[in-house]
């Protein structure tokens, strides 16, 4: 009876060293494939964030476009001063870069082509105290809409 009795505990211990083994196998598949989840997913990241510096790039140039738009029309016609849009100042019957709010229409145009919001685009400009026409009064969505629209930009255009 001992001699069967100490076979049976070998048995078991052999069979627990076994599975032992299997675990560490699983274990070590298990690690390996979450570094390579982790492989992945920071490459998807890089990716995104490539893209991202792309379309930003891309909204920069057609926010530049918009702008070189505006003075061509300007420079086909008599432009009265009160009639001078954003980011634009009529000096002696010309009309020219206003140092100060050609920033701001840049970026108001960039992030429109972006697709962001008027009400968040108005938010931005509040929080970065961006000077208005009135020089230094609050900025709204309607404000955002009538240079977006002077300009020909749309959301996500």
């Amino acid at each position: 009876m001992k001699g069967k009795a100490l076979k049976i505990m070998h048995d078991c211990r052999r069979r627990i060293t076994d599975v032992m083994r299997e675990v560490a196998d699983a274990e070590e598949v298990r690690d390996k494939a979450m570094d390579k989840l982790a492989a992945v997913h920071a490459e998807q990241a890089r990716l995104l964030a490539d893209i991202q510096q792309e379309m930003s790039a891309d909204a920069g140039e057609m926010a530049k476009l918009a702008v070189k738009s505006m003075r061509r029309s300007m420079a086909k016609r008599s432009v009265h001063p009160s009639s001078v849009p954003y980011g634009f100042r009529a000096e002696s019957g010309k009309v020219s870069d206003h140092p100060k709010e050609m920033p701001v229409l840049h970026a108001i145009l960039r992030m429109r082509i972006e697709g962001k919001s008027l009400a968040h685009i108005a938010d931005n400009l509040n929080k970065s105290n961006a000077p208005t026409r009135k020089g230094n009064g609050r900025w709204f969505r309607q404000i955002v809409k009538d240079i977006c629209d002077r300009a020909g930009v749309r959301k996500g255009n």
